[in-house]
């Protein structure tokens, strides 16, 4: 992988561990999920005006993505309801580089390279020790919830990667995935949950816009990144999100943090570096 393309992979990490504490220290979190998705769409109607647009052959991809997001969307609030971000976040996003693997390989027919498989194996190590490590927090529920939202994010990547590549346009097709998701979101809440709901979402709004735009800028690098390398490749690298959210969660959540559980986070890290020099 290109030096450029893996520094601003990681620029994207840690934009999505912050997102995700945003998250995970809201006293509301699915209130706060669904800010986010609408700050991520205000951000894209402000700037796709003044881009170029994804080609029509990418659209189709557009709408199925925007289903899976909002499912994410979803299950990523009702995880960290559930349990502690230091549980379930490695679990949602480290498990997702395999399955994204799979769903790529057998989908998308998109390739691999031989030692990228064994950056894989060492994240999913990783990931696997973070599951097993009991903590004060524990949640099966979490888990299943964290687990389900890497499905969820393995499919979104394959379709997204997939469609990234027809639209030769992708900042344009990224915003229009957050534009999408975060306007269907928030019209169906408001429409079924009244004023009430709508006030309550009006007092996240700054956590909203900053966590949009966080969110948007992110996963935009990403679909970028994947115009370049294997969609695989990317999805693991973004991995190291992991190490940011164990810092995050640590210094300004006050999560309690195993040594067992920096070691396997750590060992998270090492697999996405041996994933640079795939």
């Amino acid at each position: 992988m290109p030096s450029y393309v893996f520094f601003l992979l990681m620029c994207g990490a840690a934009l999505h561990a912050t997102w995700n504490a945003l998250i995970r220290g809201a006293g509301d979190r699915i209130i706060t999920t669904i800010a986010v998705s609408g700050g991520a769409a205000l951000v894209a109607a402000c700037v796709l005006p003044f881009l170029v647009q994804p080609q029509v052959a990418s659209w189709p991809f557009l709408v199925v993505s925007m289903v899976i997001h909002i499912v994410s969307y979803m299950l990523t609030a009702r995880a960290y309801h559930e349990a502690d971000m230091t549980q379930v976040y490695p679990l949602m996003r480290g498990a997702a580089p395999l399955l994204t693997a799979l769903v790529a390989i057998v989908w998308l027919h998109d390739p691999v390279p031989p030692f990228a498989w064994v950056g894989m194996a060492i994240i999913s190590f990783g990931v696997g020790s973070l599951v097993l490590a009991r903590h004060h927090g524990w949640s099966g529920r979490g888990l299943a919830y964290a687990l389900a939202n890497a499905l969820a994010i393995a499919f979104y990547s394959a379709t997204d990667g997939a469609g990234v590549r027809l639209s030769h346009a992708p900042a344009g097709y990224a915003l229009w995935v957050f534009l999408l998701t975060g306007v269907a979101l928030l019209g169906w809440n408001v429409a079924n949950r009244g004023r009430l709901f709508a006030k309550r979402l009006a007092q996240s709004f700054w956590r909203g816009v900053f966590g949009g735009a966080g969110s948007a800028l992110s996963y935009g690098i990403a679909l970028w990144a994947i115009t370049r390398v294997p969609i695989a490749v990317v999805s693991a690298a973004r991995e190291c999100s992991i190490a940011f959210g164990t810092l995050i969660a640590i210094l300004f959540l006050g999560e309690r943090v195993s040594p067992r559980r920096v070691i396997a986070t750590g060992c998270i890290v090492a697999g996405a570096v041996v994933l640079r020099l795939a």
